[in-house]
């Protein structure tokens, strides 16, 4: 297994995507994001809480989100790691 994604229909919302490091760069976080999208309401806001403009560790993640057109919403608050967060939005 290349990596996983989890959504909530009746949120409208990617709940959470991981890819294992020796699968990233080569497209499967798009693919399972888009095939997430698929099933959602895009008629309707669709959210992802990711990781903070200013977080290292996460900058792929963002890139990834920014590239299918999400934007940045609101602050999301730390993640129960103590690292801050932000809720994307597309739509």
């Amino acid at each position: 297994m290349a990596g996983i994604i989890a959504f909530s229909k009746e949120a409208n919302e990617i709940l959470w995507l991981a890819v294992k490091s020796k699968y990233r760069k080569k497209g499967y976080g798009h693919e399972l994001v888009e095939a997430a999208i698929k099933h959602l309401d895009t008629n309707k806001p669709i959210y992802v809480q990711t990781f903070a403009s200013h977080v290292e560790a996460g900058k792929s993640a963002r890139k990834l989100y920014l590239h299918l057109g999400f934007e940045d919403d609101r602050d999301g608050g730390k993640n129960p790691a103590g690292i801050d967060t932000t809720i994307m939005k597309l739509g």
